[in-house]
């Protein structure tokens, strides 16, 4: 890839989760909302766009797909 071209969206959330988890591939609640809020973020373009999902509406949706995937329940 390019220096300078910016990384496919699912490219760049893979290298963010790796970051984040390290060797053991889990990441907490709060790690998972960060990021689960820069990617919903990252989607939303130009300058006239008004946000329809305020910060807390995202926290509870965030906490919602985390608990799903959260198969062993450890949090």
């Amino acid at each position: 890839m390019n220096k300078g071209v910016p990384l496919p969206t699912v490219e760049k959330i893979y290298k963010e989760f790796m970051l984040a988890t390290g060797n053991h591939n889990r990441m907490d609640k709060n790690e998972f909302r960060r990021l689960y809020k820069e990617m919903h973020m990252s989607n939303q373009t130009g300058t006239n766009v008004a946000p329809f999902l305020t910060d807390h509406d995202l926290d509870k949706i965030a906490g919602h797909v985390f608990e799903t995937y959260d198969f062993d329940g450890s949090g």
